[in-house]
């Protein structure tokens, strides 16, 4: 079961206790900090701000990175941090989905080759 609970960052850690599987965060949360409060807890899931889908290609993938950075990619749904609007480009909103892809395979051959 998965919460999302627009702008209540004050409780994360009650969330986290509250039986939850899963926390999904609005854009306005920092995933590292969240990652920190819950304590392995729950999985989670956001968060980038939906806006950043008006932008180029560029900024669209610099941004789902900074978001897959610092989620990580375990234990992880990458997600918009609020819905889509009608005024989305379906384009941009499949950019994310391959960016998404793309970031969290080199991130987790990364990892391979680590290990």
């Amino acid at each position: 079961m998965c919460c999302f609970s627009k702008g209540t960052d004050y409780a994360i850690e009650e969330l986290a206790d509250a039986g939850y599987d899963m926390l999904s965060l609005d854009w306005r949360c920092d995933p590292a900090e969240v990652r920190k409060r819950v304590g392995g807890k729950v999985a989670l899931q956001g968060n980038m701000d939906p806006v950043a889908l008006h932008s180029s290609e560029e900024v669209i993938e610099r941004e789902v990175r900074k978001m897959v950075t610092k989620f990580g990619t375990q234990g992880y749904v990458a997600n918009l941090g609020h819905g889509l609007s009608p005024s989305h480009d379906p384009a941009k909103v499949g950019r994310f989905f391959r960016s998404v892809q793309d970031i969290s395979a080199d991130m987790n051959r990364g990892a391979q080759g680590k290990l």
